[in-house]
């Protein structure tokens, strides 16, 4: 069997964008691979899920973490020595309280990992070092540690093939310096995110920074054998990039994200009150709630049913911002917000709802943006509204059907897009995207074509 090094920074028990590293260790033994991760230590996040790990190790997939110099890693060791401070304190006024009353007490617990969120200083602090210092990402202090654990590792380990993916882009650094290091071992760059075309990571950095990010993407795009992109247009975005090396033996694919039916199976759908809207993930950068308020309340006027039944669910971690958008739109008392939560709880939590919702901003080169919540939105059956302008994300869910694709500028015609599909679903006339149509993003027929890219790169 075949040995391949995955380079991940996230990876479980981290929740967001680890679903493909983890469908693809899961089922490359299935097809001549085995897969070994290389990720970071804990590191402080807004969301843990410690499940995948249980299945992995069952699977005999191996997993080695080492250290980081990044904000998140020393933000973590600053919250876990914070948390056996407290409790040191606490556990001698528990002793002196017992000493005194001869009454036991509890014993205090650490916090989950990952402490609370940063401070406001701390995220303006954090702000500025990624628009002036850290490049190419505030990840980057794990590219030394990483690096010198990836050489010593595909020494000891002899892998046939080596694959990055980023979000962090620094994990493809990592990957640059082990070709460097072993010209002949087989590299693909994975991209689950654009790099310099991504306007949340891209465009607020500073001249010298924009300037730097450019340069290293165009050596990565030339040195890795292999570039997968999520989606065509980021694909062709790097097949220009590479097109420089004028090496016909470098190989440009496109392999989306998808879904497991395995993970959608498991999932216990959760009951909600009324008819509910809901949405999972993150808002951040230019992606905000005000599209879909907009169209919430728009339909509540247009529907006297709507007006009365409607409840709008948040799955993930949200500020102050998704409650001061509420109440603009006079919709704060249906929301309902739940944190977040292990992912197949997160599929459940869809899996009850009464629609679904998608987003994705309207910022220049939306047309590379493929939201991963997206298939699983299409697989788990309630009708999807997706609020898209043109982009892959929109093309994605025209093509496959089950859902509803308008414009996010256009409240009026989402609210009626809303409106349609309640009136549908409840007369049994909507209809659900077909098995067929989904069947490519399977996340088992997805690690087959990686399977068979690392054949070929391989000469298997």
């Amino acid at each position: 069997m075949k040995r391949l090094l995955m380079i991940a920074y996230d990876f479980p028990p981290l929740l967001p964008g680890v679903r493909r590293v983890v469908a693809f260790a899961r089922y490359l033994p299935e097809f001549g691979w085995r897969a070994d991760v290389l990720t970071v230590k804990p590191v402080r996040s807004w969301a843990y899920d410690a499940q995948p790990l249980e299945d992995l190790e069952k699977r005999g997939v191996r997993i080695f973490r080492c250290g980081s110099w990044d904000p998140h890693r020393f933000a973590y060791l600053a919250s876990r020595l914070r948390s056996k401070t407290r409790n040191t304190a606490s556990m001698e006024s528990r002793l002196q309280a017992e000493r005194l009353t001869g009454v036991s007490t509890p014993i205090p617990r650490i916090p989950p990992e990952g402490g609370t969120p940063y401070s406001p200083f701390g995220k303006r602090a954090l702000d500025w070092l990624r628009r002036h210092w850290f490049c190419p990402d505030d990840r980057v202090g794990w590219v030394g540690p990483a690096s010198r654990m990836a050489v010593h590792l595909v020494q000891r380990e002899k892998p046939d093939a080596v694959w990055t993916t980023s979000f962090p882009h620094s994990a493809h650094l990592v990957g640059l310096r082990v070709k460097e290091r072993f010209p002949r071992l087989s590299w693909i760059a994975d991209f689950r995110d654009g790099w310099t075309q991504n306007a949340d990571f891209f465009a607020p950095l500073s001249l010298r920074l924009r300037v730097k990010s450019m340069v290293l993407e165009r050596q990565v795009a030339a040195w890795a054998d292999a570039i997968v992109g999520i989606s065509d247009a980021l694909t062709a975005h790097f097949r220009d990039l590479a097109g420089e090396r004028g090496d016909a033996r470098q190989r440009l694919e496109t392999i989306p994200n998808g879904f497991d039916p395995a993970d959608l199976e498991a999932a216990r759908p959760r009951e909600w009150p009324g008819f509910t809207l809901a949405y999972a993930g993150t808002l951040h950068g230019s992606r905000s709630a005000e599209p879909l308020f907009a169209a919430a309340a728009e339909a509540a006027k247009l529907d006297e049913a709507m007006g009365r039944d409607l409840r709008l669910l948040f799955v993930g971690a949200f500020g102050k911002d998704l409650w001061d958008c509420a109440e603009r739109f006079g919709l704060r008392e249906r929301v309902i917000a739940v944190g977040p939560l292990p992912y197949r709880e997160t599929l459940g939590a869809l899996k009850g709802a009464g629609a679904l919702a998608v987003l994705v901003a309207r910022e220049p080169n939306a047309a590379i943006m493929m939201t991963q919540k997206v298939f699983e939105c299409l697989a788990l059956g309630p009708p999807v509204l997706a609020l898209a302008p043109p982009s892959a994300c929109r093309t994605l869910v025209e093509r496959v059907g089950g859902a509803v694709a308008v414009d996010p500028d256009d409240p009026t015609a989402a609210a009626r897009a809303l409106c349609e599909i309640r009136r549908r679903a409840q007369s049994g006339q909507w209809r659900r995207a077909a098995p067929e149509a989904l069947a490519p993003y399977n996340r088992r027929h997805l690690t087959r074509d990686l399977a068979r890219l690392l054949d070929e790169m391989c000469g298997v």
